[in-house]
């Protein structure tokens, strides 16, 4: 007594075979749900990438003013020219950053064993936006929906469906291959001209003197009032505490603006609002926004750094963390 394909009905053959297909698919997407579930998110992805990523010392978190200004290669060349320490570092920001994106982020990547570094972005983009879980949303209440809902919980196939996408497919080579890259070449043209080290600036040491920051020191004798419902400044008060609770160093800085961004996130209220902040973290936020740098820095005459204003704010953060940490003894 023998199987043979040739008995079998063809619908009933059709059926077997999706079926082996679908199972295959199934353990593809179980044995790799990690990454499978951050293709479709642009925070999940470069959260996934820098876990994926081997030791990596200097993390830089924010928005799209931080992804524009910051090389994480410019960066730590310029710290390794200086003090002879290699670290490596990775550009978390992303265009449409907000306070709930930054809390996800910025829990993942504190367990990540070798950091020491986190640049914290703070700025309008970041401040001036609502809580939102991005876990969730709100649920339709008709069967469709509890249908998928059910089979999302079932099966990792359906719950990463979206991932099988052409536009999201391509995103799973940028997890694997996170070693390679430093994040902030992603979602832009002109992806090759990130990886570069090398280019034409003319950053001078007069000009680093000239921009140092000023800053906002923290009055630890304050005694600033939070209400539960305070979401914005609650949430920086525990990014301050569990960075301090794993030794992680937080840098905050205020990126650098011009025109009418400058005028309008400069104002007394403002400044107000960032020394409320550092007395609330116990931080000092280091100022770039206030200096007068030209606008042939920016491509957008506001707050976004071109390639040359990158390595202005690069060679910029390397010099203040030399200052600030006192590497040159390091």
């Amino acid at each position: 007594m023998y199987f043979s394909l040739n008995k079998v009905s063809k619908p009933t053959l059709y059926f077997i075979l999706l079926t082996i297909i679908l199972i295959f698919f199934e353990i593809i997407f179980c044995s790799f749900s990690n990454i499978f579930s951050s293709t479709t998110d642009r925070i999940k992805l470069k959260s996934a990438m820098f876990d994926y990523r081997n030791k990596t010392e200097i993390l830089c978190l924010g928005s799209s003013r931080f992804k524009a200004a910051i090389s994480p290669k410019l960066l730590c060349k310029n710290i390794k020219d200086e003090t002879n320490i290699e670290w490596k570092g990775f550009n978390g920001a992303i265009t449409g950053a907000n306070i709930e994106r930054l809390e996800y982020f910025f829990n993942k990547a504190i367990v990540k064993k070798g950091l020491k570094y986190i640049i914290l972005e703070i700025s309008a983009p970041q401040l001036n936006r609502k809580k939102i879980d991005i876990e969730s949303s709100e649920k339709e209440e008709d069967i469709e929906t509890k249908i998928v809902n059910v089979l999302q919980e079932k099966s990792s196939l359906i719950a990463y469906r979206k991932a099988i996408r052409l536009d999201n497919l391509k995103n799973i080579p940028a997890i694997i291959f996170s070693d390679y890259l430093q994040g902030s070449e992603l979602y832009k043209k002109g992806a090759l001209s990130d990886l570069a080290i090398k280019g034409d600036t003319d950053v001078t040491d007069k000009q680093l003197l000239l921009w140092e920051p000023t800053f906002y020191t923290p009055n630890y004798n304050s005694k600033e009032i939070i209400t539960k419902d305070d979401i914005l400044f609650n949430t920086f008060k525990k990014i301050s505490k569990t960075a301090k609770d794993h030794n992680v160093e937080l840098l905050l800085v205020i990126p650098p603006l011009v025109n009418d961004a400058q005028k309008k996130e400069t104002t007394l209220i403002a400044k107000q609002r960032y020394q409320k902040l550092a007395n609330i973290m116990g931080h000092k936020i280091y100022d770039y926004s206030t200096k007068n740098i030209p606008e042939l820095y920016f491509r957008d005459k506001h707050s976004h750094f071109n390639k040359k204003g990158k390595f202005l704010f690069s060679s910029l953060l390397a010099k203040l963390m030399i200052k600030k940490y006192n590497l040159n003894h390091y």
